[in-house]
């Protein structure tokens, strides 16, 4: 995300969670015009629980899920910083944060730790200009998902009752897609969406 028009696309390979690899994305975007905004986005998804899994199982789980945003914040601001710069930060959580589903206990502690570090970013950088903000995602309409409906015709009825339960009276229930979520990250980094009035808000999207 940055201020150049129209998006370029810069692939950087790596692992997102090495500062390495973070230095470079950041490096890369610079490179195509000031860098002015940065999203966490990660979604490693494996049930575990305390009797199936070892704690060191459950640790590397949550950890696969947290790291990434943890090092692409402390890469964002530091990049703004060191360029005297406002920028804003948008860490993808998920509506499990607040209320998890059974099996997904590495899945959600990692997302209500993402809410935590946003919340904290918000805090210690916003005098900065730095703001940070989350989207706590429901169910995506991606390829895993659209395989896993094949095999399962139960899946959209359940899929609209979980979201009518979680979001407020004007969802619709359904699963949105990727392209509608980038839009929704890209108007909370440029600070036209702002759910808590200020810094450290986590927008809930339910389709």
């Amino acid at each position: 995300m940055g201020s150049a028009t129209p998006l370029q696309r810069c692939d950087v390979v790596g692992d997102a969670r090495d500062p390495r690899t973070a230095q470079r994305a950041a490096t890369t975007a610079e490179a195509t015009g000031p860098l002015t905004g940065w999203v966490n986005n990660a979604a490693i998804f494996r049930d575990a629980d305390l009797v199936d899994a070892s704690a060191t199982e459950i640790l590397d789980l949550i950890t696969a899920n947290l790291a990434l945003a943890l090092t692409g914040c402390h890469t964002a601001v530091n990049h703004f910083l060191v360029h005297h710069r406002v920028g804003a930060i948008v860490n993808v959580s998920s509506h499990q944060a607040q209320r998890p589903v059974r099996g997904a206990l590495p899945y959600a502690t990692a997302k209500a730790a993402v809410e935590g570090l946003t919340r904290a970013v918000a805090v210690d950088h916003g005098p900065a200009g730095i703001r940070t903000n989350a989207v706590a995602l429901g169910s995506i309409t991606t390829r895993r998902f659209e395989q896993y409906r094949t095999g399962h015709s139960e899946v959209d009825a359940q899929m609209a009752a979980l979201h009518r339960r979680v979001a407020d009276r004007r969802a619709s229930g359904a699963v949105p897609a990727p392209p509608s979520l980038a839009a929704v990250a890209r108007a909370v980094g440029a600070g036209t969406v702002n759910r808590s009035g200020g810094y450290g808000g986590s927008l809930a999207i339910r389709g």
